[in-house]
């Protein structure tokens, strides 16, 4: 029985010592703050970024700073230029990801709605 226990806890140290120091090394290299562009005052993106911020603040102990912009493209380049970390866009926003090869997608937040109109008379009644 003894040798079982002593089995056991070897094999307990050597899954356990490994991810143990993972976790260190993980916990370490979070920044001490990060900066994400917002959009306008009063705006959805302001709302989101500040509930997202918060929930980072809250699990990781980051300090988050807020900055305000025009919008999609300003955020883009903003993140693209390292002024900023993290940024909200509007997905059809930018043609072409590729002028932004430091820009990396991190999540779809909401899907867009799109309304289509047409004209009277075309048999979309």
């Amino acid at each position: 029985m003894k040798r079982a226990a002593k089995i056991i806890c070897i094999f307990s140290l050597i899954i356990l010592i490994p991810l143990g120091v993972q976790k260190l090394i993980q916990y370490q290299q979070l920044p001490d703050s990060i900066t994400i562009a917002t959009g306008r005052e009063g705006g959805r993106y302001l709302e989101i970024a500040k509930a997202l911020g918060g929930r980072i603040e809250q699990d990781y102990g980051v300090k988050v700073k807020y900055v305000e912009s025009a919008g999609s493209i300003e955020n883009i380049r903003s993140v693209n230029s390292g002024e900023v970390q993290f940024a909200l866009f509007q997905s059809n926003a930018i043609k072409n990801l590729t002028k932004y090869p430091d820009v990396r997608t991190v999540a779809n937040v909401f899907p867009e709605v799109m309304i289509p109109h047409v004209r009277k008379g075309l048999g979309f009644d």
